[in-house]
């Protein structure tokens, strides 16, 4: 289990919770359904036809794009996803809020496209905005729900985005699946060279 993070701060004001969205449920409903990937791809752009604000489509169909190299058009819906993820949070001075927490569901949409552009920023050797990125959504969700302080350690590690695949699982009934203790553990260890990064949070 994923250890939780608090903050060494008191609560912050200026908490941002994003609005219901009324498509939020149908937007589950369809993803447990057993649709193609054509299919899949429609309903999503319709989605974000009907409430472009709302950023889960986005990442979803850019997905498929990448899976039928369409390289450009799935980085350009990740781009988009994340700039209008901006115009959510910012304020008039482009200041991010001082909390978003994931266990608000209706922020998730916005902190998912984020962690995505950083990504794939990432995967485009720029490290520096990838970095810059995943500290303020580290700062704005100290519990770190997404696991964003172990991209931060693997940048500050001059790693590449790959740089889980050797806690993957290769073998066995959980083949495929990330050994979450041996993160845990590789992250204490190696986090304690870069206080300046991670001396805000307490793990427990």
């Amino acid at each position: 289990m994923k250890k939780t993070i608090k903050s060494k701060t008191n609560d912050l004001p200026n908490e941002f919770v994003d609005k219901d969205r009324n498509i939020m449920n149908e937007y589950y409903e369809l993803l447990d359904s057993d649709l193609s990937e054509p299919r899949l791809l429609k309903s999503m752009l319709q989605f974000i036809r009907k409430d472009p604000d709302f950023l889960d489509p986005y990442i979803v169909s850019a997905d498929i794009f990448l899976r039928s190299n369409k390289i450009k058009l799935g980085f350009n819906l990740i781009e988009e996803a994340y700039n209008r993820a901006l115009n959510l949070i910012v304020d008039e001075n482009g200041k991010w809020p001082k909390r978003m927490e994931w266990g608000f569901i209706e922020n998730r949409h916005i902190m998912r496209a984020i962690e995505r552009y950083a990504y794939i920023v990432w995967e485009e050797n720029n490290s520096e905005l990838a970095l810059e990125i995943y500290r303020k959504l580290l700062r704005v969700n100290i519990n770190d729900n997404q696991g964003t302080r172990y991209a931060i350690l693997a940048l500050r590690m001059k790693l590449g985005p790959d740089w889980d695949l050797k806690f993957v699982i290769k073998k066995g009934q959980m083949a495929g699946l990330t050994e979450a203790g041996k993160i845990d553990d590789w992250f204490n260890e190696n986090s304690k060279k870069f206080p300046e990064e991670f001396n805000f949070l307490i793990l427990n």
